[in-house]
């Protein structure tokens, strides 16, 4: 399955005028398909499922995330510009940790939200808690360190709460 371009996305986003953009909605996504709650993510985007190319596309990406999730060989990653400058790539950080924290929220004002193990909840709290990250970071070694590590902990803690979800009880 081909991969979902951050700067065809972006650009998709612009002409549509979403009010998410590309991180916020793979965030998004990530966390629809964590929780097992896909099915929300028109009314969530509050955009018309019928309209094209959002019929297209959303549901490609999820499909694109939900297969890396389920699949065994850790390939998911999250969806931020490549070779832009650290502070785009922090705020595209905070921009993915904000969609995924918008659903737990949802889910848990629905009262859909499942059950989770200790690891999987601090993991949520650390995503509400990226998502507040100050994006304007200096391009420096330890800087680019830092990022890179809440971006590992971001893809590893969603395949943590995937797994934790989507266990056979």
């Amino acid at each position: 399955m081909n991969p979902i371009n951050h700067a065809a996305l972006n650009e998709l986003a612009r002409q549509r005028k979403w009010w998410f953009g590309p991180s916020e909605l793979h965030g998004l996504a990530s966390a629809l398909c964590s929780f097992g709650a896909t099915y929300k993510w028109a009314q969530l985007l509050v955009l018309d499922p019928q309209t094209s190319p959002e019929k297209e596309v959303i549901p490609r990406l999820i499909e694109h995330i939900d297969h890396a999730l389920q699949n065994n060989d850790l390939d998911f990653s999250l969806l931020l510009p490549s070779n832009a400058p650290l502070a785009q790539r922090a705020q595209a950080l905070t921009s993915w940790a904000e969609g995924f924290s918008l659903v737990a929220r949802y889910l848990r004002e629905e009262r859909l939200f499942p059950t989770l193990d200790p690891s999987s909840e601090e993991f949520l709290h650390d995503i509400t808690e990226i998502a507040r990250l100050d994006a304007f970071l200096y391009d420096n070694e330890e800087n680019r360190r830092f990022l890179s590590t809440l971006e590992e902990h971001g893809r590893m803690g969603t395949l943590l709460l995937y797994a934790n979800v989507h266990q056979p009880r």
